[in-house]
């Protein structure tokens, strides 16, 4: 394994579990100080009902196939560092949540959107990097 391998995968663990922190944090002080605010989802986006531990075994899979595709599609690179780190904060906060509570807490809520926490916004953001960049991954498939 070469030193350029050594540093992204320590790029991404760091920031990937700076962000798992701050997102177990602002849940903990939610429950703590705002428990009329928190919601426990037990379905996913937007309150879709699937089985607990359906979400559980996949997300795992999910989170590692998806990391795979995107720094094999995009390449090491800045953006899908940014991707990956997003990508597995999200999931592994949410799954956290599933592990120990049986749910997700949500918490931030905005006018008429549904309910939601910060493992979202990294899994929305990651999604949205993922659109900006598509075009990066549909060049690298052509040639």
């Amino acid at each position: 394994m070469n030193n350029k391998k050594i540093k992204y995968g320590f790029i991404v663990a760091t920031s990937s579990s700076i962000l798992i922190l701050l997102d177990w944090f602002s849940k903990k002080y939610a429950l703590e100080f705002w428990p009329e605010k928190t919601v426990l989802n037990t379905g996913i986006a937007f309150s879709i009902p699937i089985p607990n531990i359906l979400m559980i075994v996949l997300t795992p899979l999910l989170i590692g196939y998806a990391s795979h595709i995107i720094i094999k599609q995009i390449g090491a690179n800045k953006s899908s560092l940014a991707i990956c780190s997003l990508l597995i904060s999200g999931g592994l906060g949410n799954l956290f949540d599933r592990l120990i509570r049986g749910g997700v807490v949500d918490f931030i809520s905005i006018w008429i959107w549904p309910s939601f926490n910060f493992a979202d916004i990294y899994l929305t953001s990651a999604a949205f990097l993922l659109i900006l960049n598509y075009g990066k991954i549909t060049r690298t498939n052509k040639t």
